[in-house]
């Protein structure tokens, strides 16, 4: 995908909250597409170094202006002399477990097959208080790569695994230097699916590794979850509390059976009903996340 002055901005936005240190890893080699000037803007605006005008603009440089002290990259090619070469089809080596402080994947993990391993081979990776940003494509990007995905993939799995949710934007994108981003904050509890505009729109996601994994653990879609857990708490209610005091005192077991099923069908149809309303308040007014930024 590349990064364009924009990206750096949003990256520069997460240094000045988490500053960045030590080693970096991209998944794949980034091209920049911008200019040197745009981006030594953007690099000032944020108090953080520039790239002199003897250096060639390209990843290295821009990383270790952030404030990296080694800048490495991945891939499963050496097409664009990335310094590691492996497929993150296969499982990372553990010489790589635990190595970088930040990985940063920018229109990578589209392309890998394999997302479950891919996930895994990110997560061991980055060491124990490190982060890492996805910048991935969300809708809008058909025959791009394998995948498009939901904001609710990423929160699940990192949750599931113990990692802090640190920023989630959503980008309505255009492919130029010159052409707006709308970055749309997205919020884990907004379970509803959501519209934007014709344009591609990308998902900025960035999390950091509290501690040490033994194990990965995959999750359940946690919309499902959550009314999983009410519709036990529907049967419950027809076997016990407000619903069973409202039986009669000597109520036949068939009865009983029939109660029950009618409190679980009626949470059943109060919820879609509940989420048919959301869909068409979503598609006949404007968008519910809140605007982060215009730029």
């Amino acid at each position: 995908m590349g990064i364009f002055w924009r990206t750096v901005e949003m990256l520069a936005e997460t240094n000045r909250i988490h500053p960045f240190q030590g080693t970096l890893l991209q998944l794949g080699k980034q091209t920049i597409y911008s200019t040197k000037e745009r981006v030594n803007a953007v690099l000032s605006k944020y108090s953080l170094g520039v790239i002199s005008k003897e250096a060639e603009l390209d990843d290295v440089a821009l990383f270790k202006a952030m404030g990296f002290s080694a800048v490495e990259s991945m891939d499963a090619s050496d097409h664009e002399n990335a310094t590691l070469i492996h497929d993150l089809n296969l499982p990372v080596k553990p010489e790589h477990e635990d190595r970088f402080d930040v990985v940063f994947d920018s229109g990578t993990t589209e392309h890998v097959f394999d997302i479950k391993q891919s996930l895994e081979n990110t997560v061991r990776m980055v060491k124990p208080g490190g982060i890492i940003i996805h910048l991935l494509p969300v809708n809008n990007w058909i025959n791009h790569g394998f995948h498009q995905f939901s904001p609710t993939l990423f929160f699940d799995f990192y949750t599931a695994n113990g990692f802090s949710i640190l920023e989630s934007y959503l980008i309505e994108y255009q492919q130029s230097d010159d052409k707006p981003w709308t970055v749309y904050a997205c919020r884990p509890e907004l379970q509803v699916p959501l519209q934007l505009a014709a344009t591609p729109v990308l998902m900025y996601f960035a999390t950091k590794k509290t501690d040490p994994l033994s194990s990965i653990h995959i999750p359940q879609q946690n919309m499902y979850v959550k009314q999983w857990g009410k519709h036990r708490d529907a049967g419950k209610e027809a076997e016990t509390g407000e619903s069973r005091q409202n039986l009669p005192k000597k109520f036949p077991p068939d009865a009983l059976k029939k109660h029950r099923v009618y409190a679980f069908g009626r949470h059943i149809v109060h919820r879609y009903i509940r989420d048919a309303i959301r869909l068409i308040k979503n598609k006949s007014h404007k968008n519910p996340l809140p605007v982060h930024k215009r730029f």
